[in-house]
């Protein structure tokens, strides 16, 4: 009985492995057929496929109700090979276009300032997703687990993990209060300032997306689960109630992603001696071409495609989690057969 449980741990380490290298692959070729046919939304499934590992790992993390292994130490230190490879596999096949930038020996090379700026927008996005996530878990019972055998009951949220949640918040609103006074004496008075909602320069937001996307991922897994997992009283009841409950959910999502856009505010900001140099790398200098120009605005279609693909690869995600053998959903609504099975 106890050589069950390790070759089931393998399979999974395999297939997790397998399923790495073919988002790997699939995104290398459609990034290769949006660099041949100049299509922006190719570039966007290819960033989604190569994002996609990063996206589920943080939702296993936080969500996983499985027993851990013997040695504890190896879980962890699998997770973090695989992320590097994909952090590092996305660099090189997707920030290929990004890494020019002026020569100038005050600053790292345009090479190492992208490839640091991405580990930040995973880690900012690893930090957010797992706090998020785990929040959602305890306030609601949202689990995966293995479909046949032994797993955990989810924590519920008790008065220390909400004053654990509460320090968190304060130290980021602390941090990011300190950030922002480092640099604000610097914005040019040559625009309008910015608006209560806008928190970020638009320079810091190939890292700053990964806060965002931290917040918005767990959002947007929590909504798709809870259609799935509905009750219905017949398969076309089924189809057509997840059918518009998908259809209204991406409409919100979309939403959702433009409101999330203006978070980002552009305003020149001078470089000022008293910056150092990790202020200047994280509002945007000198490499980030959006610390000077300001980008234009993407027509609705844009982030109704990006709700879409969003979707999409959660889905592909679920169902490839079903396939091996877990499932996605609330504790609270498993069946008595399936907790009689745990039990034993």
């Amino acid at each position: 009985m106890q050589k069950q449980p390790n070759a089931s741990q393998k399979n999974f380490w395999i297939v997790s492995i397998g399923a790495l290298i073919l988002c790997t692959l699939c995104g290398f070729t459609v990034r290769q057929l949006a660099i041949a046919w100049q299509q922006e939304f190719l570039a966007e499934i290819s960033n989604g496929l190569l994002f996609l590992p990063m996206s589920v790992t943080t939702l296993w993390i936080a969500l996983s109700l499985s027993l851990p292994p013997k040695n504890r130490w190896i879980g962890p230190i699998a997770v973090a090979m695989l992320l590097s490879a994909s952090c590092t596999s996305r660099f090189l096949i997707a920030a290929s276009s990004s890494l020019s930038g002026p020569a100038n020996p005050e600053f790292v090379s345009p090479r190492v300032f992208w490839f640091a700026i991405q580990v930040a927008h995973w880690l900012c996005f690893l930090a957010v997703g797992v706090t998020i996530t785990k929040s959602i878990q305890w306030s609601t019972g949202m689990g995966i687990w293995p479909i046949h055998g032994p797993s955990r009951k989810p924590a519920s949220l008790s008065i220390a993990k909400i004053g654990l949640l509460v320090t968190l918040i304060a130290l980021a609103s602390l941090a990011y209060q300190r950030w922002f006074q480092s640099w604000s004496n610097g914005i040019l008075a040559i625009e309008d300032p910015p608006a209560w909602y806008e928190f970020f320069p638009h320079g810091s937001k190939p890292w700053a997306t990964g806060l965002v996307g931290g917040m918005l991922v767990p959002i947007h897994w929590l909504a798709i689960t809870a259609i799935l997992n509905q009750n219905y009283s017949s398969s076309l009841a089924k189809l057509t109630l997840r059918s518009i409950f998908l259809a209204t959910w991406l409409l919100v999502a979309a939403v959702l992603q433009a409101a999330c856009s203006k978070l980002y505010f552009w305003n020149p900001i001078m470089s000022l001696p008293s910056l150092e140099n990790w202020i200047r790398y994280s509002i945007g200098q000198p490499y980030v071409p959006l610390a000077i120009y300001a980008p234009a605005e993407p027509p609705l279609a844009f982030y109704l495609f990006k709700a879409l693909l969003q979707m999409a690869m959660v889905l592909i995600a679920i169902q490839w989690l079903t396939r091996l053998g877990y499932r996605i959903g609330f504790y609270s609504s498993r069946s008595k057969t399936e907790r009689s099975e745990q039990d034993d």
